[in-house]
């Protein structure tokens, strides 16, 4: 859920097995695959609906963060298991990889989405899932920020941490506001260790809180035993 801080608008993002309540936005029909991801916009103070639009493609999908930018558009992230839709072509299908999608304002139109977190061999390790981006958060320069999971090697770039040492790895990755990826980062260690929130500070601070079953890769703070 997300407040877009001009006009008041509530931003709800979430899953759903389809219905006829998704209307007014760009993609009203259900895709199948037992779940299509979706973002709805309510009007502020009422709650009352304005349009609502299905995210992703004939896989399952689930959209878990959201947020609006400066200009009004929304940001949503989430997991999807095809990667055949908005002219997307990383990936592999079946493999549940991590999207990041660019809506309009008004619903009209998606501007843009992207995979990332899967190859084209499948996940190195962990089984079928390749990753899930499960926050985000968005600047006021247009730059995303996004956390979640994943078991693919060999995709990080420029960040702390390029190599997975784990059978998941948390991760935090920054696109530029065009969807393409600037830099990302495993974090976490041997173990299961999953990024499930995101924060902006000040300056280029960006904050991660998940959940870590690794030892020996905490350090600087008030506990890392």
């Amino acid at each position: 859920l997300a407040v877009d801080q001009q006009d008041g608008r509530v931003v709800v993002a979430g899953s759903t097995s389809g219905g006829s309540w998704i209307s007014g936005g760009h993609e009203t029909t259900f895709q199948g695959g037992g779940s299509d991801a979706f973002v709805a916009v309510l009007a502020p103070a009422t709650g009352d609906f304005s349009w609502s639009s299905y995210v992703g493609g004939v896989g399952a999908d689930a959209a878990l963060g959201v947020d609006v930018d400066s200009n009004g558009d929304l940001l949503v992230a989430g997991w999807t298991e095809h990667v055949g839709w908005g002219g997307l072509s990383q990936g592999v299908e079946a493999v549940r990889t991590s999207f990041v999608a660019k809506l309009a304002s008004n619903g009209s139109a998606r501007t843009w989405a992207t995979l990332f977190g899967a190859t084209a061999g499948g996940p190195t390790s962990g089984g079928a899932s390749g990753g899930s981006a499960n926050a985000l958060a968005v600047k006021p320069n247009g730059e995303v920020f996004v956390a979640g999971w994943t078991t693919t090697g060999g995709w990080t770039t420029s960040g702390l941490d390029d190599r997975l040492d784990g059978s998941k790895d948390a991760y935090v990755a920054a696109l530029d506001g065009t969807g393409a990826l600037k830099w990302s980062s495993y974090l976490g260690g041997t173990n299961v260790d999953l990024g499930k929130g995101i924060a902006l500070g000040p300056g280029d601070a960006v904050y991660v809180a998940g959940t870590s079953e690794s030892g020996g890769w905490l350090a600087g703070g008030s506990d890392v035993s």
